[in-house]
């Protein structure tokens, strides 16, 4: 890649979220062999009923970050584009910590996973494009 082409906005915003879209898959893949049991993490709660309450409470607040991150990147589009994207994609990238905790606490695999498939779907969603960047 030219050193012209890094330079430009796009450029900078596409490599921040490349950045954070690999944090996002190593932090979901994580909790869902946390949760599956491939790994042991000896934190994970016992009471069945605790434990889906928890589960329950982690994907509400994954799915209030994700409207929040479309809230901030739209409101913040208005004044500037890269940090718009970068804000949007970084609040969004909060439910694959999610599906990390739920899965080293709950052990429920499906909460982990529609956690961080959903972070990784609101990473490309965000992803920034050139059509924003004229």
């Amino acid at each position: 890649m030219s050193e012209k082409r890094t330079q430009t906005p796009l450029a900078r915003a596409q490599i921040v979220a490349i950045g954070i879209l690999m944090s996002m898959i190593s932090m979901a893949a994580l909790g869902v062999v946390f949760a599956i049991g491939l790994i042991d993490s000896n934190a994970a709660i016992e009471d069945v009923a605790t434990s889906k309450i928890v589960a329950n409470v982690l994907l509400a607040v994954g799915f209030i970050a994700l409207g929040l991150s479309y809230g901030l990147r739209t409101k913040l589009a208005k004044k500037d584009q890269f940090t718009s994207v970068v804000i949007g994609m970084a609040v969004g990238e909060f439910p694959a910590v999610l599906a990390l905790a739920n899965g080293l606490l709950t052990e429920n695999y499906v909460a982990s996973l529609v956690l961080g498939v959903t972070a990784i779907a609101s990473a490309l969603l965000h992803f920034p494009r050139a059509s924003e960047f004229r």
